[in-house]
C-alpha cells in the first residue's frame, strides 16, 4: 500500500537498527494499550482496529530508527530548522509567529437545496488542525473566542497531535482543555496526525468520534445524517460504503474528512456537504493568499474556503493551529461558523437565530 504525505515512507527503506526498533516498541505495549485494542476491535471490528494501530506502530518505529536519509527531500522541507532559519532571513520570522495567533471567525451562509426546512438556520462550528502541543498561542486565544460564539453543533476535522508519532499524553490534555469551553453536541474525525488511541480519552471528554460511522440529527420531525471517516490521506482506513451502509439514500447527509482529497468520492456517494481541513491553507503563502504547497493530491480551488463539486458543496478549513513551526503568512489561522440554508426557507424562522453556547447551556440546566 503506497502512503502519501509527510509520512509517504517505505517498509522496504528500513534498515537493521529501525527494524530493531519496531521489535521494541511492539514489546513495550502495556495492559492499558490491550485494552483500548480489545475496545477499538469491539467497535470498529478487528480488520480496522488492528490495520490502525499497525501501520501507526510501523510509522512510529521508521520514525524512531530514522528510516529517512539526513539529505531526504522531504525531511529537508519539512524541517523546522530549515523553515525558522529561512523566515528569519527574509525578515519575516517575527510576522508569522504573531499570525499564527491571529485566529479569524468566517461565517458562512451555505445555500443548500436538499436541506429539510426544519434545519434552516442549523449551524456547525468547524474547528480543524489544532495541532494543540504546537500552538500553546493559537489554543489560548480560541478559548478566548470560543465562549461568545452561536452554534448548534461543533465538529472537529482531525489533527489534534503536532507530531504524526509520539506520546499522546500532551494532546489529549490540550484537547482537554479546549473542550471545556465547547458546548455538546460535539462530533470529531480522526486526522493523519492522530492516533487512534487517542478515541477513548477524546469520546470521555464529550467527543464523539466517527470512525467510518454515521449520526443522525432529528429537528422539528426531519432528520439530517452526519457521517464520518477514517484517515484518508495517510492510513486510507477509510471507508464510506461502511459509513452509509445503514443510511436511506434520499435523505440529507454531512461528511466530516479530514481530507477534501476524498471530493470525488464523496460527491459520487450523493453528500449533499464535505467539511475537510488537513491543508492549512498552504500555512505558508505567497501574497494573494498563494499556497506554496497543499501537502494534499486535489485542485488548487479545493485548498480552502467554500467551493462545490458536482451538485456536492464543500468547504476546506485552513485551520486553527499549524504544523511543524508555528508560523503563518498571507493565510491566517480560523475556525468557521457554517450556517445551513434551504432554498424557501422562512424568513421569521431565519431571524430567530440560534442562541449562544452559554444561552443553551443554561437551557439544558
Amino acid at each position: 500500500m503506497r502512503q502519501r504525505g509527510e509520512m509517504d515512507l517505505q517498509l522496504a527503506e528500513l534498515g537493521a537498527p529501525a527494524r530493531e526498533t519496531r521489535r521494541e516498541a511492539a514489546c513495550l505495549l502495556p495492559d492499558a494499550d490491550e485494552d483500548i485494542l480489545e475496545k477499538l476491535e469491539r467497535r470498529l471490528g478487528r480488520l480496522h482496529a488492528r490495520q490502525r494501530i499497525g501501520i501507526e506502530d510501523d510509522h512510529e518505529a521508521r520514525m524512531l530508527g530514522r528510516g529517512l536519509g539526513f539529505f531526504h527531500p522531504r525531511k529537508w522541507r519539512r524541517s523546522p530548522t530549515i523553515i525558522r532559519g529561512a523566515l528569519k532571513l527574509t525578515g519575516l520570522y517575527r510576522r508569522a509567529r504573531k499570525n499564527a495567533e491571529r485566529i479569524q471567525i468566517r461565517h458562512q451562509d451555505i445555500l443548500l437545496p436538499q436541506l429539510p426546512p426544519a434545519f434552516d438556520g442549523f449551524t456547525l462550528l468547524q474547528i480543524s488542525d489544532l495541532h494543540v502541543d504546537l500552538n500553546e498561542g493559537a489554543m489560548q486565544r480560541l478559548i478566548e473566542l470560543l465562549p461568545g460564539l452561536a452554534y448548534d453543533l461543533c465538529v472537529l476535522t482531525g489533527d489534534y497531535r503536532g507530531k504524526t508519532f509520539g506520546p499522546i499524553d500532551a494532546t489529549i490534555a490540550g484537547m482537554a482543555r479546549v473542550c471545556s469551553h465547547l458546548v455538546a453536541p460535539i462530533y470529531g474525525v480522526l486526522g493523519n496526525h492522530d492516533s487512534i488511541r487517542m478515541v477513548p480519552a477524546l469520546e470521555e471528554m464529550g467527543i464523539r468520534v466517527l470512525l467510518n460511522e454515521a449520526e443522525t440529527l432529528e429537528r422539528g420531525g426531519r432528520r439530517i445524517h452526519l457521517v464520518g471517516i477514517d484517515d484518508a490521506h495517510y492510513y486510507r482506513l477509510d471507508s464510506i460504503e461502511k459509513a452509509v451502509s445503514r443510511l436511506p439514500d434520499d435523505e440529507f447527509s454531512i461528511l466530516l474528512s479530514h481530507t477534501p482529497e476524498i471530493y470525488r468520492q464523496a460527491a459520487h456517494a450523493d453528500f449533499d456537504l464535505l467539511l475537510s481541513g488537513h491543508t492549512h491553507g498552504g500555512q505558508i503563502c505567497l501574497p494573494g493568499a498563494i499556497p506554496i504547497t497543499l501537502e494534499a493530491e486535489l485542485p488548487r480551488r479545493l485548498g480552502s474556503g467554500l467551493w462545490q463539486y458536482h451538485d456536492m458543496v464543500g468547504y476546506t478549513s485552513v485551520g486553527v493551529g499549524s504544523s511543524v513551526l508555528p508560523v503563518r503568512l498571507n493565510c491566517l489561522p480560523e475556525i468557521a461558523l457554517h450556517h445551513l440554508r434551504c432554498a424557501g426557507a422562512n424568513m421569521a424562522d431565519r431571524a430567530a437565530g440560534t442562541h449562544t453556547a452559554r444561552e443553551r447551556a443554561a437551557l439544558r440546566q
